[in-house]
């Protein structure tokens, strides 16, 4: 929260009789007032932040930049990676659109259904691979014994078993598309199990906790001072704090490129990804009390960030346990 001696620093006349001056939080007219403080949530500002066009443009946020959206999107998850910064440079005063908010949201989801696409394609390349390579080897053995019968008695034992050789072939090692393997990959009880215990790596830290992140401050709204703060700001703070994905689904993604997982039997996939989940929601939290103290100006940011995040873990507890018995019964 920025202190009185910061705010002091800059003018502090008084706003214009003339125009209505919207606080940019609760939208109380703070028209007259000669301390740049909101009498009605308690948002202390500095009157450029509200009176000086020039600020009210952010120079690459998303909401901001319609025109360029690749480049306001990647620019906007770098800057947030630097929260102070962030959240200092961008104020309640400059406008906020919701619909571009949800867009930028649907964005991070998108690059996080990317990854596990790439987690399964993934899976299918290296069985199909190994089912080439079987093929291959099989081939290259039956071709070998036909120059030389009697040299293998087994394969001359599976050459009369299907008729030829090239049915024994099909027999042992098919030849199989992209397609039959998925389906193959997902028929097989403990592969399939791999690939939905990524998606929810994925979507638990990334989707769920600031889903619900953003309804319990929502609660919080009603019981604390600022009871009438615009609750798109809320929306802007979850938003661009849970943006962390962006960095962590192109780790991820890469991660899961280089690192065998369809054959993990070891349990290294869960630590791995209970270590992503763990540390992507302890960065969330600090990007969050850091947008509650420097873009909401709350008195005690990280007060507020931990019960709601306590309200958030009991919640995933209750939506978890109801989960289970379903989990047994469709996997088992």
């Amino acid at each position: 929260m920025p202190s009185d001696a910061t705010i002091s620093e800059l003018p502090q006349e008084a706003a214009p009789l003339d125009e209505a001056v919207p606080c940019p939080l609760c939208h109380y007219d703070l028209r007259g007032l000669t301390e740049p403080r909101c009498p009605e949530c308690g948002f202390r500002f500095t009157w450029p932040e509200l009176l000086d066009p020039a600020r009210r443009l952010h120079p690459y946020l998303f909401e901001h930049h319609p025109e360029r959206n690749v480049w306001s999107f990647f620019r906007t998850a770098w800057g947030g990676l630097r929260p102070k910064k962030f959240w200092t440079n961008l104020h309640p005063a400059q406008p906020s659109r919701p619909k571009r908010l949800i867009a930028y949201q649907l964005c991070v989801m998108g690059l996080l259904g990317f990854v596990f696409g790439v987690a399964c394609l993934r899976s299918v390349f290296d069985v199909a691979r190994d089912m080439q390579s079987r093929r291959a080897w099989f081939t290259a053995r039956m071709n070998a014994a036909a120059t030389a019968p009697g040299s293998a008695p087994w394969i001359d034992e599976l050459i009369q078993k299907h008729g030829s050789a090239q049915a024994a072939i099909d027999a042992i090692a098919p030849h199989r598309t992209l397609g039959q393997v998925f389906a193959e990959i997902w028929g097989h009880r403990s592969l399939r199990r791999e690939l939905v215990r990524i998606g929810m790596m994925l979507t638990i830290p990334f989707f769920i906790w600031p889903f619900l992140t953003y309804f319990s401050l929502m609660v919080f709204r009603w019981s604390m001072r600022r009871a009438r703060v615009d609750p798109v700001h809320v929306l802007r703070c979850v938003t661009y704090s849970s943006d962390f994905a962006v960095a962590a689904a192109l780790a991820l993604g890469m991660a899961l490129l280089f690192v065998p997982f369809v054959y993990n039997a070891s349990g290294a996939l869960d630590e791995f990804g209970l270590g992503v989940c763990a540390i992507s929601i302890l960065v969330f939290m600090y990007r969050l009390q850091s947008a509650y103290r420097r873009y909401l100006r709350f008195d005690r940011p990280l007060a507020t960030i931990m019960a709601s995040q306590v309200i958030v873990f009991l919640s995933v507890l209750f939506i978890v346990a109801m989960l289970v018995p379903v989990w047994f019964r469709v996997w088992s």
